[in-house]
């Protein structure tokens, strides 16, 4: 463990799930209490996930007793959280768990929270987001802290942990769903990491070391954006634009995330995003502008940039862009991503509300995306008749003020596929289709 870390008389919570990896922590931290005088406390979470679960809250509350260490079994319906949230199972038991830290952190007045990160998980995080794409930060994987929270495991691989564990007879839970591939990071696990390995034996050391540089530039960029921010910024998320300008590129991307950071809507601002800003922002000829983003708007007034939180109230209005036959196209005005991809073929369980398919041949025209205008109508799928789009919302319930904001691509005046709802009977893929087209909608405002 890093000397940073730690300091005696520490008041350590530790996120103990009763696997290999939670109680390697727990051991660590009871062979580390009586010389640093630590004050230790574990809490389990129950997500009420799996059958196994209840055993694995009475092993955990059975291994506190032996080993004399307070703990707090919470049981959270994860399941519950993640519908109604609108999010995966995986994402909503990682926000419980750290909100469950922060509030037992304060109730027993400790002084930091550790999780069992490892090296393993790094590799695994660092490929994840290669693969979703990603940045510096991204490439830094996951930080040893974070606030109150230490990760002092990330030099530990985990089959030395095992190792550990079975050489001093320390009981530990398996959990069964780490050998499912139904979770993105147990197919990296189970899948892609092996066949990586085969390639290079030294896989993990690699990303571990690629993560480090990556960290260290990015720790370097954001100390440059600071000092600019510093010495120029006049209230948050302003900057001067004769001095933005002047910068380099990659400063430039720190800068904006620096000025996102400042007015609270960071998480909001992808890559694409600091793309189109940086794009607008090197336009000269107009000293102001109004760049709407999600969560926030972008603004040029003659010298300043600006950038506020919130959403703009702007009247939804017939919108059309030409568009190609792939890519990406960002619209952050109307509020969402659309990417295109030519391919032969596709597997029917690709498709759902946010990802349809269409027969590319039977394309004749120009292809654009825009939202409804009157008269417009299409042939929905498995009919020989035709509809107007203002029967069809009203059919759906979608209520009024929604229509305008839903997004249509268009083959000439046919429409071809409603996002989010439907794609026309005419395109739809058959036994005698050659090429498709993969059109995958991304919503980037709520």
């Amino acid at each position: 463990m890093q000397k940073h870390l730690l300091k005696e008389e520490d008041g350590i919570l530790i996120a103990l799930s009763g696997g290999s990896d939670s109680v390697f922590l727990l051991c660590m931290f009871k062979e580390l209490q009586p010389r640093l005088k630590l004050r230790l406390h574990a809490f389990h979470l129950n997500h009420m996930m799996r059958e196994s679960a209840q055993r694995d809250e009475a092993f955990v509350s059975e291994l506190c007793r032996r080993w004399n260490i307070p703990c707090d079994i919470v049981r959270s319906d994860i399941p519950r959280f993640a519908s109604e949230g609108k999010i995966s199972s995986e994402e909503a038991g990682r926000m419980e768990r750290y909100r469950l830290m922060e509030e037992l952190l304060c109730k027993y007045q400790l002084q930091k929270a550790a999780t069992a990160h490892h090296a393993d998980d790094q590799t695994e995080t660092v490929l994840m987001r290669v693969i979703r794409g990603t940045g510096l930060h991204g490439l830094s994987g996951i930080p040893e802290q974070r606030g109150h929270i230490i990760r002092p495991l990330l030099a530990f691989r985990k089959q030395e942990m095992i190792e550990y564990l079975n050489e001093n007879g320390i009981e530990y839970m398996h959990d069964e769903t780490n050998e499912s591939d139904d979770y993105f990071r147990n197919r990296i696990r189970n899948r892609v990491i092996p066949l990586l390995e085969k390639e290079n034996p030294n896989l993990a050391d690699s990303l571990l070391s690629l993560s480090r540089i990556a960290a260290n530039a990015d720790l370097y960029f954001k100390e440059i954006a600071e000092e600019l921010s510093g010495e120029y910024s006049t209230a948050a998320g302003t900057f001067p634009y004769e001095i933005f300008g002047a910068q380099k590129r990659s400063v430039q991307e720190y800068l904006l995330r620096k000025m996102m950071t400042d007015i609270g809507c960071s998480e909001d601002i992808g890559f694409g995003h600091i793309e189109l800003a940086i794009t607008k922002i090197a336009e000269h000829e107009n000293t102001v502008w109004e760049l709407h983003l999600p969560n926030c708007t972008l603004k040029r007034t003659y010298g300043m940039l600006i950038a506020t939180k919130g959403k703009p109230h702007v009247q939804r209005s017939v919108f059309r862009y030409p568009v190609g036959s792939k890519g990406s196209y960002l619209f952050p005005n109307e509020g969402f991503l659309l990417r295109m991809e030519r391919v032969k073929k596709i597997e029917k369980n690709l498709c759902n509300r946010y990802i349809k398919a269409i027969d590319y041949d039977k394309i004749e025209h120009n292809l654009t995306i825009g939202n409804r205008s009157e008269g417009d109508f299409f042939y929905p799928l498995g009919t020989e008749g035709k509809k107007s789009l203002k029967k069809y919302f009203i059919d759906q319930k979608i209520p009024k003020d929604e229509r305008m904001k839903i997004p249509i691509l268009f083959d000439g005046d046919c429409v071809v596929c409603i996002f989010g709802w439907e794609i026309d009977h005419r395109y739809r893929i058959t036994d005698r289709t050659e090429r498709c087209l993969q059109l995958e909608y991304i919503p980037t405002e709520e």
